[in-house]
């Protein structure tokens, strides 16, 4: 599975640039997905399957996008208990994570990072939901992502709200591979802690924290210097503009989906969006 060649001579079918996008990658999870089914069949007997997987997907990709209700998959020819099944089949055995890896993979580990996490509604309870003391106790997920400075997604960590954005950041880091060399990652003020910085230094990380606001500037125990200050000025808004693309995918902003890993099977199919249309341009 090569990027290149898969996205050579690429041209948007559309007006909506993430959907032609889409549409190169589907047959690779249409394949993977056939390839998963004929592993875990169970004997040689039994009725073959009718369902339309290019239809399947596309459906997919509506509910993703609009963030409309199962039922509407009607109009696709998918029924709803079918629909369901194979979902829960991609996110379970997180199909769709594994391709992003294969064919997003960063090209140069060595580049500076940028962390931060975005705090989801829910609107349904499930497990792993936590209740966000910044949002009058509201339950959601935090979702926290590790990018570079071209916005490529490198890791993700999706979490229960009522936990703190340091111990999100380590979840997130022990799924990424160590570095060889020293390499920076940009944050904002409510990474600063000493015991974070420890367990970065351990994974190659030189974390580069936006001082807290305190009224008494002579108690900053945490000061940046004039370089690491201007790097972190002219960098740190890369990843918000992500959390920014991320949301326009209407069934991110909201958790409504009552199994939690359905939700990251929505989230890593507009990541493979968007980390393919930002490769794309960078190239």
């Amino acid at each position: 599975m090569d990027f290149k060649t898969l996205f050579s001579n690429f041209k948007c079918d559309t007006t909506d640039k993430m959907e032609s996008i889409f549409q190169r990658i589907k047959p690779i999870i249409i394949d993977k997905l056939n390839d998963f089914l004929l592993l875990n069949r169970n004997g040689p007997a039994g009725r073959p399957i009718t369902t339309d997987f290019n239809r399947l997907m596309d459906a997919v990709y509506f509910i993703v996008e609009s963030g409309a209700q199962f039922k509407y998959v009607k109009q696709y020819g998918i029924p709803k208990t079918t629909f369901y099944r194979y979902l829960k089949i991609l996110s379970e055995n997180k199909i769709i994570e594994q391709i992003y890896f294969q064919l997003i993979h960063v090209q140069d580990q060595y580049v500076p990072k940028i962390t931060d996490t975005m705090t989801i509604k829910s609107m349904r309870g499930s497990v792993g939901l936590g209740r966000n003391p910044t949002d009058r106790g509201r339950k959601g997920l935090k979702v926290s992502l590790i990018c570079d400075l071209d916005r490529i997604t490198s890791a993700v960590h999706v979490d229960a709200c009522n936990i703190h954005d340091t111990k999100m950041l380590i979840r997130t880091l022990e799924k990424q591979k160590s570095s060889d060399t020293m390499v920076d990652c940009l944050c904002d003020a409510g990474y600063v802690g000493q015991a974070l910085n420890k367990y970065c230094e351990t994974k190659n990380y030189r974390l580069i924290a936006k001082p807290r606001k305190t009224r008494n500037k002579s108690r900053m125990t945490h000061v940046l210097s004039e370089m690491d200050g201007d790097h972190l000025k002219k960098f740190r808004n890369r990843i918000e503009l992500l959390n920014q693309n991320i949301r326009r995918y209407r069934a991110l902003m909201i958790k409504w989906v009552q199994n939690i890993n359905i939700y990251q099977c929505f989230l890593f199919i507009a990541l493979l969006c968007i980390s393919s249309y930002q490769i794309l341009i960078t190239q």
